[in-house]
C-alpha cells in the first residue's frame, strides 16, 4: 500500500466525494506541485475540472472514471474496492453486484478492518485484565460477533462458533476489557470495535504464530480423517517465480485472499470457517 495515504483520515470521510477529496488532498502533499491539471493528465480527463465536479457533486463517479482515478492515484487493490464500495452507495453503476445498503455497509466495515490492520494502526495499551489473545477461540467468536452496526447475542454467537455459551461469556468479558468488541447490557448485544488496532503488550505477535500452527496441526488431523467434500478445501502447490518478486507476490496473494474473504463474508451466518495459509 502506497505510504502517504493517511488511512485513518480518509476513513473519516462520510462519502465518497469527501473520500475522493482526501485523497486528492494527500496525494498532492507527498509531491508538491501536483495540481488538478496534472491529476486530469494522469487520469486522461479532457477537462482539469471534471475531478473537482465529481468532488462537489456536479458530476456522478462512473465505472470509467473511476477506474481511470484509481490508476492515477496508483491505489491498492484493498482501498480500490472501500472506494467502489463507497461509491456503490450512491452510484448504481458501481454496484456491479446489486448489493442492498446493508450489505455494502456491512463490506464496508469489514474491509476498513482489515485496511486497518495493516496500515495505520491505533496502539492500545494492554489493560490488567485482557488476556484474550492468550485464548484460543477468541478468533472464532470475533468472527460470530456481527457487524459494528447490529452486533450479536451470546445464542448467536455460541451457535456460530460452535463453542460453549460460557466460555464465550469469558473470553467475550477479555475482549470487552481490552476494547476489542463492546457490550450493550440493555440490548444483550455484543458489537465489533476495531478498524485499525494493534495491541500492545497483549503478545499478539506471539499469540498469532501460536494459533497459525495449532491451525495446521488440526488441518493435519482433519485432512487425515477425510481429506475431499464440499465443505473442506486442502490445497498446496509448487510454481517457479522470480526471487526478487516474492515480495510484491506476497502482498498481491495477500489483498486476493482478503478480497475473497470480503466478498465470501456473511455477518448473519450460522457457522465459522478457518482459512490458513503458507507461501515459503
Amino acid at each position: 500500500m502506497t505510504a502517504y495515504w493517511n488511512i485513518e483520515v480518509l476513513f473519516r470521510s462520510k462519502n465518497y466525494r469527501a473520500f475522493l477529496n482526501e485523497l486528492f488532498r494527500q496525494w498532492k502533499v507527498a509531491k508538491p506541485g501536483r495540481s488538478l491539471a496534472s491529476l486530469a493528465r494522469d487520469a486522461g480527463f479532457s477537462s482539469k475540472s471534471y475531478f473537482r465536479d465529481i468532488v462537489i457533486g456536479k458530476k456522478r463517479l462512473t465505472l470509467n472514471s473511476f477506474s481511470k482515478l484509481v490508476i492515477a492515484f496508483r491505489l491498492s487493490q484493498d482501498l480500490r474496492n472501500y472506494l467502489k464500495l463507497f461509491a456503490a452507495l450512491e452510484e448504481k453503476e458501481l454496484n456491479s453486484e446489486n448489493l442492498d445498503e446493508n450489505r455494502i455497509r456491512e463490506k464496508l466495515f469489514r474491509l476498513k478492518f482489515r485496511i486497518g490492520q495493516r496500515s495505520a494502526p491505533i496502539l492500545i495499551k494492554q489493560k490488567e485484565s485482557s488476556s484474550f489473545f492468550g485464548r484460543e477461540s477468541w478468533l472464532e467468536i470475533y468472527a460470530s460477533l456481527g457487524t459494528e452496526a447490529k452486533g450479536a447475542n451470546l445464542s448467536e454467537i455460541a451457535k456460530r462458533s460452535g463453542l460453549p455459551k460460557a466460555k464465550c461469556a469469558q473470553i467475550l468479558r477479555e475482549m470487552c476489557a481490552a476494547d476489542v468488541c463492546k457490550n450493550n447490557e440493555s440490548k444483550g448485544r455484543y458489537y465489533p470495535l476495531g478498524v485499525n488496532r494493534i495491541y500492545v503488550g497483549l503478545g499478539g505477535e506471539r499469540y498469532m504464530k501460536e494459533y497459525f500452527l495449532k491451525l495446521m496441526s488440526e488441518l493435519q488431523v482433519r485432512a487425515q480423517e477425510r481429506f475431499y467434500g464440499d465443505d473442506r478445501l486442502f490445497f498446496n502447490s509448487v510454481f517457479s517465480v522470480s526471487k526478487s518478486q516474492l515480495s510484491r507476490l506476497k502482498e498481491e496473494l495477500q489483498s486476493q485472499i482478503l478480497s475473497f474473504v470480503e466478498n465470501s463474508e456473511d455477518s448473519n451466518g450460522d457457522t465459522v470457517v478457518r482459512l490458513g495459509l503458507g507461501l515459503v
